[in-house]
């Protein structure tokens, strides 16, 4: 499973949050956290920084499939690209498979 999308919601969070995904790099890790409390979305999966810092969402439009597989305990890596403001998602190969 792979994915390319936006990243959501950087408006809402604090402004430590808003800068950081403004300094975002090329290519760089990020970590995706899913957070099934979450009370709009229960197939929530947060963005963070390789720092921690939470700047923001899988768009609820495209997350559905992810947070299952994420449940799931399946292993993704997310890289960013600024130049056309997109997160790659891509799953890690399982080798055991």
């Amino acid at each position: 499973m792979n994915l390319r999308t936006v990243i959501v919601g950087n408006n809402h969070r604090p402004l430590e949050a808003q800068q950081r995904y403004r300094e975002l790099t090329k290519d760089e890790s990020l970590t995706l956290v899913r957070d099934p409390g979450n009370s709009w979305d229960s197939n929530a999966i947060e963005v963070h920084t390789e720092d921690g810092v939470h700047i923001g969402f899988i768009p609820k439009t495209m997350n559905a499939e992810l947070a299952a597989a994420l449940d799931d305990d399946r292993q993704f890596t997310a890289t960013y690209d600024p130049d056309i403001d997109r997160l790659f998602v891509e799953e890690i190969a399982d080798e055991a498979a």
